[in-house]
Formats: C-alpha cells, structure tokens, sequence
C-alpha cells in the first residue's frame, strides 16, 4: 500500500463519514454521459448489500472525477477494501455494456 495510504487503516472508526474522490486513469473524459451516471447508480446500490460500506446520496460526476461520501457500516473491512471494490465493479460493467477499455479508474483515492 502507498505511504500515504497507509494512515487510511487508523482512521477507519465506527460511524465516520468519508468524502471520496477518485480519478480516471490517463485522465480521460468518459464519466459524464447517462449510461456511466446509471452504473455508479447501479453499483451504488448494491454495494451495501455485499458487506462493504454504506453509501450517501450525495456523488458528483464530472468528465475525469467521481465524489462521493460513504459511511462505514459494520461489516466493511476497510476503506481501501471498499472503494476498491466499487472502481472493480464500475470498470467491469463500463467495460461489459460500453467497451471502455481498462484500466478504467487511477490506481489511488482520495
């Protein structure tokens, strides 16, 4: 894990509220069409049922950036765990029903 990561582990706590931000790998500007808004939607909604973290209704999606806030639920084991989890599943349903090429998402978070 990155250095600057590695504090992610410490401050993973009961009942925190996380504002995520993540980037598209090579920057490229493929996030702001309908069809990629109702994936994360998509995703969104059927990650707290797979024991990871609990989303928020808030979420931004611009061109190359996607944020958003999570909150820890009890089953989750890590935020690195969690947000990988949801970049996993957003590229393999971007990639299955649009053909965008992976890797779709940077390698970090923030």
């Amino acid at each position: 894990m990155p250095k600057h990561l590695r504090r992610l582990e410490r401050v993973w706590i009961e009942h925190p509220i996380y504002f995520i931000t993540t980037t598209t790998q090579f920057r490229r500007r493929i996030l702001d069409s309908k069809e990629m808004h109702e994936i994360f939607l998509e995703v969104w909604r059927k990650l707290p049922g797979q024991g990871t973290a609990g989303l928020l209704e808030d979420m931004s999606l611009c061109p190359i950036t996607f944020t958003f806030f999570c909150a820890a639920n009890i089953a989750a084991t890590t935020l690195s765990f969690f947000v990988g989890k949801w970049k996993e599943w957003t590229a393999k349903y971007a990639n299955r029903r649009f053909q965008v090429l992976s890797p779709l998402w940077q390698a970090e978070f923030f």
